[in-house]
């Protein structure tokens, strides 16, 4: 059993090669060695960066009219596209790429991840080891967990998945979520390990999204505003 990318994604050309296995799981698995393999170990700064931020390790790639803001720390291997924005106090880690016109803003930190372009985590968040499509929005202080913590005694283990009834094995000790285009997060919500939250879908603030695959236009609200709306 797998998952589609077009139910996810509509962006055919953006780092096509990384997503032509078989599973999106795949991709989380080939990033560090797909950056090394493009970016190789040495630094590509186009882009504005504050005298404050701070570069460290090899592999950075910082596209013209991208900007990394006073504060921020960037770690490679990485790349940062076109017109996009790192804000204030913000961590860039390794093996991440974030598309063109995004926005990793104040105090936010993503890691081993794909941002497809145009997309927002605007202040507060954190998104570990996942994949975020396009026009989407994750609300100030939205978490994307990334690590089981019922793991017997906190050891690594692959996360299982069920989707449409059927469980997936995603090969993966520590996966956050796959979210489709146009999704929109509210404040301070968080996505379990292994959230699967495919296109125009809604998740309400304060909610805690259990693991698995969520289809199109699915809308998450808490239960007290399930029973006054």
């Amino acid at each position: 059993m797998t998952i589609v990318y077009s139910d996810f994604f509509s962006e055919t050309e953006f780092h096509e090669t990384l997503f032509s296995g078989d599973s999106l799981f795949d991709a989380l698995k080939k990033l560090p060695r797909y950056l090394l393999d493009i970016n190789g170990v040495h630094n590509s700064i186009q882009g504005r960066v504050a005298d404050s931020a701070k570069l460290s390790g090899n592999g950075i790639v910082i596209e013209e009219g991208a900007y990394v803001d006073h504060g921020a720390v960037v770690q490679g291997p990485c790349i940062i596209s076109r017109k996009s924005v790192v804000g204030h106090g913000a961590l860039v880690r390794s093996n991440t790429i974030i598309g063109a016109e995004c926005v990793v803003g104040h105090c936010s930190e993503i890691k081993d991840s794909v941002m497809f372009p145009r997309s927002s985590a605007g202040h507060f968040n954190f998104i570990g080891d996942s994949i975020i499509g396009s026009y989407v929005n994750i609300g100030g202080g939205t978490i994307i967990s990334n690590f089981e913590f019922s793991a017997k005694k906190g050891l690594p283990h692959n996360i299982g998945i069920k989707i449409n009834g059927v469980k997936v094995d995603t090969g993966l000790s520590k996966i956050g979520a796959i979210i489709g285009d146009n999704v929109k997060t509210g404040s301070n919500s968080v996505l379990s390990p292994g959230t699967l939250l495919a296109k125009d879908s809604v998740v309400y603030p304060g909610v805690c999204v259990r693991k698995g695959f969520l289809p199109a236009n699915t809308i998450i609200k808490p239960d007290f505003y399930s029973a006054g709306a």
